[in-house]
């Protein structure tokens, strides 16, 4: 990770349960389930976008057989235009690359800037599943307590249907 925050000191000072999953790296949900047998559950996509003009940030994050529709979450976040962020932005803001784009990087967003986007559907699930700080580690725990860390962060966070 190239932040400075440790994820698993977050998660062991809120007092969340988590098992760590080391597998070969993934960068797309298609990559992923070639080892399904070496991790369970569900597959999901974090993406980070941004507006025209770089001033408003959106980690979108949704079950990974889903597809965004660009346009509508336009509409919705009243925005002309949206794109993913570059790769020296996800370093800025999350502190990440591409490929290990994950809401445990949110620890490193020390402005609290980026909006989160979360699929309602994905936390229906009683367990979730994303990279901790690399794509060569898929990090499980429960959807009850995936919601404490994300309250925890102090980001805005939406929950929607996508």
């Amino acid at each position: 990770m190239l932040g400075t925050m440790d994820i698993y000191q977050t998660l062991d000072f809120l007092r969340i349960k988590y098992k760590v999953y080391r597998h070969r790296p993934v960068f797309t949900v298609k990559e992923s389930l070639l080892h399904k047998d070496e991790v369970p559950g569900e597959r999901s996509k974090s993406l980070l976008m941004r507006n025209k003009n770089k001033s408003a940030y959106y980690l979108v994050i949704i079950s990974g057989e889903k597809r965004i529709d660009q346009n509508e979450l336009q509409k919705n976040l009243k925005e002309s235009r949206l794109s993913f962020a570059s790769p020296e932005e996800l370093r800025q803001k999350l502190g990440t690359t591409p490929g290990s784009v994950s809401p445990y990087a949110l620890i490193n967003n020390k402005e609290k800037d980026v909006l989160v986007l979360i699929d309602e559907d994905l936390l229906k699930k009683e367990r979730v599943y994303f990279h901790p700080e690399t794509n060569s580690k898929t990090l499980e725990t429960s959807s009850r307590n995936f919601k404490r860390y994300l309250e925890s962060l102090q980001n805005k966070v939406v929950y929607k249907k996508f």
